[in-house]
């Protein structure tokens, strides 16, 4: 049910119904607001208030017409023609009847219809938000879609930028290996080169100015094994005919270690002979 507000100055008083407003004996100049009108306007211009006054009007006409009714009636002669006064009210009193419940039947026809408008405006409004949020959805749909795809080409460009990168780390790894390889062979190869050149001037030297002879100790070990030590002297005498034998086969390393073995064993040899003899000495003299 629509409320009104009665406007006093600039204060509003209400919600009032309209059973309300009438206990409060609004007039046609009575400023109302509703929040249907948003405006405030006289009750007069009010659709759903008019007939309220237009009722008013009219029982002082009736009143009126009563009051002269009465007085044809106390002025009148004829019974007859108080009959037909009598009638010609009633009919006018019918007519009137009949042409308020036509303006009341309007005025419901209006507020029906001012009533199916608006049911119709917010409907209409309320479609138009519909459509406009579809609208948005849509757009905001579309907006998503073409931002997912400019992402995801974004990430395969990147993607690809980044397994050119790598390839070309990759490239660049192999390169270098390839290149450290490279060098590492050289340098191997000139190493080897300067070897051979370094052993081929040792034996070209080497045949320039042969190696003396190391001296074999042959007669050395053979005496210390005679009168020392002999199995000591007999190792002394085996390394001691290696030196002349590796020496002739260009061994001259081995033939230097092998007089270098003859003459420690032979060393050796003398030494414990010398131990020997003087073991068997003591023993002799103690006993």
């Amino acid at each position: 049910m629509r409320k009104y507000f009665i406007v006093d100055g600039f204060q509003r008083k209400g919600p009032f119904t309209i059973e309300e407003l009438i206990s409060h004996k609004i007039t046609q100049d009575t400023i109302i607001w509703t929040f249907e009108l948003g405006n405030e306007t006289p009750a007069g211009q009010v659709g759903d208030l008019i007939y309220l006054f237009s009722k008013r009007e009219e029982e002082p006409e009736i009143s009126e017409k009563e009051e002269i009714t009465e007085e044809k009636i106390e002025t009148s002669v004829s019974p007859d023609e108080i009959e037909k006064i009598k009638e010609t009210y009633e009919q006018k009193k019918r007519e009137e009847k009949k042409t308020e419940a036509s303006k009341k039947s309007d005025l419901d026809k209006d507020k029906k219809l001012d009533k199916y408008k608006k049911k119709d405006k917010e409907s209409n409004v309320f479609l138009s938000q519909v459509y406009d949020a579809d609208d948005r959805m849509k757009k905001e749909e579309e907006n998503r879609r073409l931002e997912q795809e400019r992402q995801k080409k974004e990430t395969e460009e990147r993607r690809r930028l980044d397994q050119d990168r790598i390839a070309k780390e990759k490239q660049r790894q192999e390169q270098e290996r390839l290149r450290k390889e490279q060098e590492r062979r050289a340098n191997e190869k000139q190493k080897s080169n300067v070897q051979n050149l370094t052993s081929i001037k040792q034996e070209q030297s080497f045949i320039k100015q042969p190696v003396p002879k190391p001296k074999n100790w042959i007669l050395q070990a053979i005496l210390v094994t005679l009168f020392c030590c002999m199995p000591l002297g007999i190792v002394a005498i085996i390394f001691a005919s290696q030196v002349d034998q590796k020496y002739n086969q260009g061994d001259y390393l081995g033939a230097t270690k092998a007089s270098k073995n003859a003459k420690s064993f032979i060393t050796f040899t003398g030494i414990a002979g010398i131990l020997m003899w003087v073991i068997y000495f003591v023993a002799y003299m103690n006993s």
